[in-house]
């Protein structure tokens, strides 16, 4: 009887012991208060040009939260439509980036679009490329679906597609492509 009663007990310490080992490695305690809709932001603009981007900020946490935005490096470029606002448990938000060209530069410019609650801070880097009107090459960045919420350390996966704007034999060859399908 008494081999009996350490015997479940055993089990039960160990089945316990599994389980807390389980629930942390999937993350179930880890769980981020917030997410936002993309891992990079990259703009073109023209010289003296303008253009939005947008970040939908969502709620995870059962509790209604107070969320605020700035930018690093960005401050005379970059700027939303709201710094600071608060989310319903579950609730999200659709923030309205501005970037606009004040100096009339042509240049590279890369920031962060820091999010911050009272749980966490996460960033997202930005990269602004101000051009001449008249661009000979387009570059379209995209996250890849299975490398866009890397762990860390893990890797972090993106497309990079380059267009040649001068090119009509490239143009041709995509308004044929188009209209095949």
């Amino acid at each position: 009887m008494k081999k009996k009663g350490i015997f479940i007990i055993l089990t039960a310490t160990i089945l316990v012991v599994l389980l807390l080992l389980f629930f942390s490695s999937s993350g179930f305690f880890n769980k981020k208060s917030f997410t936002a809709s993309t891992l990079l932001l990259k703009m073109n603009l023209p010289v003296g040009g303008e253009s939005y981007g947008n970040v939908k900020i969502t709620n995870n946490k059962n509790t209604e939260e107070i969320f605020s935005l700035n930018f690093i490096n960005l401050k005379d470029i970059a700027s939303v439509n709201e710094e600071s606002f608060l989310l319903e448990a579950g609730e999200n938000k659709e923030v309205k980036i501005l970037f606009k060209d004040a100096k009339n530069e042509i240049g590279v410019y890369a920031g962060q679009l820091v999010i911050k609650n009272s749980y966490e801070k996460d960033s997202i880097p930005i990269i602004l490329i101000i051009n001449k009107e008249n661009s000979d090459f387009a570059i379209n960045l995209q996250s890849i679906p299975n490398y866009e919420y890397p762990f860390p350390g893990g890797k972090l996966g993106v497309s990079i597609k380059l267009f040649n704007l001068n090119c009509f034999y490239c143009i041709f060859i995509i308004f044929v492509y188009l209209i095949s399908d």
